[in-house]
């Protein structure tokens, strides 16, 4: 139990006896300051000229009972990047940042901060912080082997962008969020229904519907109302009054929402060439599932199979469901068709038409069959009532066993004979048996892939995957809305008991949890989910929460820290705002300027609290060490948006075209797009935003926790990405002294003119960058043969970070098993494809060489070793048995510089299981070069302008904002 709830229990069994926890949390609830209506209460009178805007008022009056007083404001050109930074994610050019610091305008920042709210790239920002919320991603999660894409999820994102960018109220913002299909019902207004990605973006859990559910209860109720109503799933809240019966309340309201087949369009779309393309590739691969689900379903009717369905329905009396799958399953038949043959048969009565011959025989042991069954089949085939074609393909037939009857039945209902015009409604009732509703073979095309057996499965989600890919990748895919649609008869919901979903508890209406809703809480309406009017209740002014949940989440980013901890959970845990008043007055007044999140912005930045100094003061640092007052500002790091953005513009790549579809981040050639524009696949997110604290898209993502950790500075220094940037930013430099390229690259990168020791400092670098003697590793990794006395060598094409490889999957199409990794490799097929070891020498002289090599599979068929000089010299030639380890060595060698030493290894009669192990070592007279120590990629020494140019990215003044 927690500390609050001990010490009320202390209280209440004081005055009046012991309580029940549940009591506490109500008593608790009752006072607690985040359930209270939001007052509007009056900027305290602090008689200063300090306050810019009415929030300073409350933050200055706190200030001085704690003994405090605010800083300096900050200098100019620090107040115009931390405004570029937060309200758009990039730095102010020099130009913009000499104009500000220059224009001696009252008006000046508010300039700056208006021109910056009214620029694209604002809503570019502010989605990324919202898509952190609703757990953005591209891909579903893990779900085996159906199509892990999302095709239309960029249209969330882009939603969010453009809705920003117009500045449309939040409480509508929101509503449409959760309530599109409801809301956005014109044709101009289609677009709208992007915005319910916010619900359907999530992970997919294999699937699992009640988790899938959960997840959605979450975000909306963490993410706009900062409730952890996923707490009682399984149980009443154990700190907040919100009972499992509230829990399922909003559960039967997402239970009674679907997702439709097709996702609608966003409105009209234009037709060109691409998307008469697209349409027509579509119908192609959708065929192909339809055509195979229809071949299955077919097979189904076949003679053969209905003879096994008729045999087994007969051998399958008496058991139970599981029994009877296990022997379908024994008999290659479909599980679901058998269960349903056999219900089938056994609802016929005695005198069927159709059946009666074989309900008359079914139960007739095999060595009385065929003397007992002519005398059952008699008078039904005699009766007036038994169908005509019945009669005809038993009829005067030597029946044996079961078998002979069953096969019977199956040709009758397989071959629809022609018929004769007396006989039509006899062929029709026979037709029915397989073709009717409710008869076994009526499966929905749909439903049928969930009756296949595995094999089947897999078949279709291959072809599934082809059909997702497509409307993932190609270019005249049409946008559609990530939609939900009210099902036709809404859920009446029940609490699972402990979570479980087989074990219902009492049934509950669909309502809004009543914390929120208050005491006198209705239903919502018959017929509808619920998820319209639950969105209302959300943005309704009377609710206490969502004004202050958003408030709290745009101070956050603006100051550093919330004025409350948790911007995710307001429940009776949170600690209150350091500034109550304050919270309340901003809350206020966001709804009372119709939920304006723009007019918020500008209230908050132009404020004299966000413009004040981040320097340290000691003294004020003694009274309040985390800045709760705010005394100064915060300084912050960039984020890593703002980080690959900024990086991408202080190098002049910066793509600034918006909307579409995802581009993956890590992939070669490197994108210049805008980093929100990056995929972000959930299951396997890309290591560089998890080295730089991406939110997790598993779950909604309240707030960014910033780690400083070794990784980061490894990528500052040793990514390919830096390399290109820096170099980009070298390749600039055309002319002019060196003093000119130093301002030239800190005007670039700071926006300002370097100081007189940063120019000193600078040509200190580049001095000793130019006399560094840094070398290129002598090895080189490829594949080729050696026959003949002459050796061919390619170099692999690939480098996956750990291996060379003529590709970037194994088996590639060229060499294929081929390749090398910095403990050995595995050679290729045939002659053709050897792995070889490079090794170019330095300088001219005498060279030893010596490696063992390790084969340590006994599955393999061994390997040939070879060593070459100059390219025909064989200097070694051994063989390596499997399961074994031997040494190669050769030397001394005479080369000269640049020459080569090459170290070839070839498979014996085929590639399997020759993986092989070594550590190729060459000495000269006063220098070694070990395989291992110096296995990397080949690459060239960086000119020294591309260092500086790199240091000075990787500079603490280039990732924080102050």
């Amino acid at each position: 139990m927690s500390r609050f709830l001990t010490a009320l229990s202390v209280v209440a069994v004081t005055l009046s006896g012991p309580v029940s926890a549940s009591k506490l949390i109500e008593i608790k609830s009752k006072t607690h300051w985040a359930f209270q209506p939001i007052s509007n209460p009056a900027p305290p009178q602090t008689g200063s000229d300090w306050p810019e805007q009415p929030l300073d008022h409350f933050i200055l009056k706190q200030l001085v009972d704690q003994g405090l007083s605010p800083s300096p404001r900050a200098d100019r050109r620090t107040l115009i990047r931390r405004a570029y930074i937060t309200l758009t994610g990039l730095n102010p050019s020099r130009e913009q940042t000499e104009a500000f610091v220059n224009d001696p305008s009252p008006d000046a920042f508010a300039k700056v901060v208006d021109s910056l709210l009214a620029s694209p790239q604002y809503g570019e920002r502010w989605a990324r912080h919202w898509l952190d919320v609703a757990r953005y991603a591209d891909t579903k999660g893990y779900v085996f082997e159906e199509a892990r894409q999302y095709p239309y999820a960029y249209t969330f994102r882009d939603w969010v962008i453009r809705s920003l960018n117009e500045d449309m109220p939040y409480d509508q913002f929101l509503n449409y969020q959760i309530a599109a299909d409801q809301i956005a019902t014109g044709d101009e207004d289609k677009k709208h229904l992007a915005a319910m990605g916010f619900l359907t973006v999530g992970r997919r859990f294999l699937n699992r519907q009640p988790d899938i559910i959960d997840d959605r209860i979450d975000v909306v109720t963490r993410g706009t109302m900062a409730l952890t109503v996923a707490c009682s799933r399984c149980h009443d809240h154990k700190y907040d009054p919100i009972p499992t019966a509230d829990y399922y309340s909003l559960y039967g309201v997402f239970a009674s929402s679907q997702e439709p087949k097709p996702l609608p369009l966003l409105g009209a779309q234009p037709e060109t060439e691409q998307t008469n393309q697209f349409e027509r590739i579509l119908r192609e691969k959708e065929a192909k599932v339809d055509k195979h689900l229809k071949k299955r379903l077919d097979d189904q009717r076949k003679e053969e199979q209905l003879k096994k369905y008729l045999i087994a329905v007969r051998d399958g009396q008496g058991k139970n469901n599981a029994e009877l799958k296990k022997l379908a399953s024994d008999r290659g038949l479909v599980q679901a068709f058998l269960l349903r043959w056999r219900d089938f048969i056994n609802s016929k009565a005695p005198d069927d038409p159709i059946f009666a011959a074989w309900k008359a025989c079914f139960d007739l042991p095999q060595e009385r069959f065929a003397a007992e069954a002519p005398a059952r089949l008699a008078p039904i085939l005699q009766a007036n009532q038994t169908n005509p074609r019945v009669v005809l393909a038993l009829k005067d037939k030597k029946l044996d066993n079961l078998g002979d009857l069953a096969a019977a039945y199956a040709k009758l209902f397989a071959h629809d004979d022609a018929e004769q015009p007396h006989d039509k409604p006899a062929r029709e009732q026979i037709r029915q048996v397989l073709y009717a509703k409710g008869t076994p073979n009526d499966v929905p095309l749909d439903q049928l892939y969930r009756e296949l057996p595995t094999p089947d499965q897999q078949h279709v989600r291959r072809l599934r995957r082809e059909v997702e890919k497509h409307k993932t990748e190609h270019p005249g895919a049409p946008p559609r809305g990530m939609v939900m649609t009210d099902r036709a008869k809404p859920v009446e919901p029940y609490v699972f008991v402990r979570g479980q979903q087989g074990n219902r508890g009492p049934k509950v209406p669909r309502q809004f949890p009543a914390i929120a809703a208050g005491e006198t809480r209705k239903p919502f309406p018959a017929g509808t989910s619920g998820r319209l009017e639950m969105a209302r209740h959300i943005t309704s002014p009377d609710n206490p929460l969502t004004a202050r949940v958003i408030v709290n989440r745009v101070w956050l980013q603006h100051f550093g820290n919330g004025l409350v901890d948790t911007p995710s959970d307001f429940g009776l845990r949170s600690d209150p705002p350091s500034h109550p008043q304050l919270l309340d007055f901003l809350a206020s007044r966001f709804v009372r300027e119709g939920w304006s999140l723009k007019k918020l912005h500008r209230h908050l930045l132009l404020s004299a609290t966000y413009q004040q100094s981040s320097s340290h003061h000691p003294d004020k640092a003694a009274i309040d060490p985390e800045n709760r007052m705010l005394w100064r500002a915060n300084r912050q790091r960039l984020d890593f948006e703002a980080m690959r953005d900024s990086l991408l513009q202080a190098s002049g790549e910066l793509d600034q075209r918006m909307f579409g579809r995802p581009y993956q981040i890590a992939k070669r050639p490197f994108t210049t797009r805008r980093t929100i524009y990056s995929q972000v696949e959930r299951q396997n997110l890309e290591n560089v935003f998890r080295t730089f604290d991406f939110a997790s898209p598993d779950a909604h993502c309240p707030e960014r926790h910033q780690t400083t950790v070794p990784q980061q500075a490894l990528f500052m220094m040793n990514s390919p990405f830096m390399e290109h940037l820096a170099g980009k930013l070298a390749g600039a430099l055309t002319g002019g002294t060196t003093d000119d390229k130093i301002y030239y690259l800190y005007r670039k990168i700071f926006s300002r003119d370097p100081q007189p020791e940063e120019i000193s400092l600078g040509k200190q670098f580049i001095a000793a960058a130019s006399e560094s003697d840094d070398k290129l590793s002598p090895w080189s990794y490829g594949f080729g043969s050696f026959k003949d006395g002459h050796l061919s060598f390619r170099p692999f094409e690939t480098f996956t970070g750990t291996a060379f490889q003529s590709g970037p999957d194994l088996p590639a199409k060229v060499a294929g098993w081929a390749s090398l990794n910095q403990r050995g490799g595995h050679p290729g097929h045939g002659t053709e494809f050897n792995v070889i070891a490079r090794f170019t020498a330095p300088e001219a002289g005498s060279y030893h060489i010596e490696t063992p090599v390790e084969l340590p599979s006994d599955k393999s068929d061994g390997l040939l070793a070879i060593i070459v000089a100059d390219g025909q010299r064989e200097l070694v030639r051994t063989t390596i048995p499997k399961k074994s380890k031997r040494p190669l060595k050769a030397g001394p060698v005479h080369l000269e510089e640049g020459a080569t030493i090459d170290l070839v290894i070839a498979c014996g009669g085929n590639e399997s299981f020759d993986s092989f192990r070594w550590n190729p070592i060459i000495k000269s007279t006063h220098e070694t070069w070990s395989y291992t120590d110096h296995f990397a990629p080949d690459r060239p020494k960086q000119d020294p302008w591309q260092q500086y140019a790199q240091a000075l990215l990787s500079t603490n003044e280039f990732a924080f904002v102050d």
